[in-house]
């Protein structure tokens, strides 16, 4: 069984909807958000988004994602309502 680890990386906090991109990221809600389409796409592995107790809701439009992460490893999301 591989084990990975890695070293806590930046921690950063948002307030609007945006691509997730740097490894070894948190990325922690600071306010709810409503969005249209996809919200977060996350484009990088060992990324937490981190929902801090904040609601991400959107406009049930097809095709649309709250979070979006294809192929990624190593992704946590937790505390989002």
């Amino acid at each position: 069984k591989q084990v990975l680890l890695f070293a806590p990386g930046e921690i950063v906090y948002v307030d609007i909807c945006r691509d997730l991109n740097e490894s070894g990221t948190t990325y922690i809600l600071n306010q709810s958000i409503f969005f249209n389409l996809t919200c977060f796409n996350i484009t990088a592995d060992n990324v937490i988004l981190d929902g801090n107790g904040y609601k991400i809701t959107g406009d049930d439009a097809p095709e649309s994602y709250g979070v979006y992460a294809n192929l990624r490893k190593n992704i946590t999301i937790k505390k989002a309502i």
